[in-house]
């Protein structure tokens, strides 16, 4: 907490205006083989939640940006634990990973909404004014199984609502919901991005 508060306060003070919790503060999250898919604060890492880290950040005059990757799981994490079977792959195994990663069917229904009942969570619960959403790696398996709804129809269900809302800078009261940093220019400029686990 004391490195990530020396972080704000020399991003703050070269005029950053939004400081970015990037990856590693959510629960089982100490390497990139653990932790993904699992979109909770980490009770170990911040006892307190993150509020002392999002009111420093706020009180020194800057945004508080959260890093999320909803599309992508770890099999080492509770979610994939839960159900295998919420992997997008083809039949007779769990698809190819790429860092670790493996792609979530969020075509299927009960994924969705655990990813979006997660990530609503958060922003609910925190001031969060900007949130990274990363895609680190290609869809190898943008496959379904034999009998599943057509894939267009399913990738248009992927993202309900599309992203029409993250094209403009939103409201003040409205948190942003981006794709990746790269993807919009206009807010990618003037922000520090804070790891709490090391690479």
């Amino acid at each position: 907490m004391d490195r990530l508060r020396a972080l704000a306060d020399r991003a703050a003070a070269v005029g950053v205006e939004r400081f970015v919790l990037d990856d590693g503060w959510f629960r089982g999250r100490r390497s990139d083989r653990s932790g993904l898919g699992d979109w909770s604060v980490d009770p170990d890492t911040w006892p307190q939640g993150l509020d002392p880290i999002v009111e420093h950040v706020q009180a020194l005059g800057m945004d508080f940006g959260l890093w999320v990757e909803p599309e992508m799981a770890n099999l080492d994490s509770d979610l994939v634990r839960s159900g295998p079977d919420r992997l997008l792959h083809p039949a007779g195994g769990s698809g190819r990973s790429w860092r670790h990663q493996y792609v979530l069917n969020i075509a299927r229904p009960d994924t969705w909404q655990h990813v979006r009942d997660r990530l609503d969570a958060l922003l609910q619960r925190y001031p969060v004014r900007y949130v990274k959403w990363d895609h680190n790696r290609d869809l190898y398996e943008g496959v379904h199984p034999v009998g599943a709804e057509p894939r267009e129809r399913a990738a248009r269900r992927r993202v309900p609502g599309g992203s029409p809302a993250c094209t403009a800078r939103p409201a003040p009261s409205t948190p942003c919901w981006t794709r990746c940093a790269s993807a919009t220019p206009a807010w990618s400029s003037n922000r520090a991005r804070a790891r709490i686990w090391p690479r």
